[in-house]
């Protein structure tokens, strides 16, 4: 189930993945960190908000999310998302699924 999940979610991003150079050197950032942080609690808020969906940064929340995924996946494949949500989406519901994968 939760490869599903990540499978959409890197659906989402697929539009605008890049190559990674695996000699890059990884530096921490903490801008990135709040960065990430502030799109996780946002998919917090509209999980709420927009779906009555319940979110605390369990394994079992990410769990939650996969209908919700498979419906707005569809949504995606019809063209109903204009792709500025699509990237919205991805952002918010990718960084949450990481944040939960971090945090456990």
């Amino acid at each position: 189930m939760i490869k599903k999940i990540f499978t959409t979610i890197l659906a989402l991003f697929a539009t605008h993945s890049n190559s990674i150079d695996s000699t890059s050197n990884f530096y921490p950032d903490q801008n990135v960190a709040k960065m990430t942080e502030a799109y996780s609690l946002d998919c917090v808020d509209s999980a709420k908000q927009n779906f009555k969906l319940t979110l605390d940064f369990s394994d079992e929340s990410v769990l939650k999310l996969e209908p919700l995924l498979e419906n707005l996946s569809q949504a995606v494949k019809s063209g109903k998302i204009p792709q500025d949500n699509i990237d919205q989406f991805a952002k918010m519901f990718g960084f949450y699924v990481g944040e939960s994968y971090i945090r456990n």
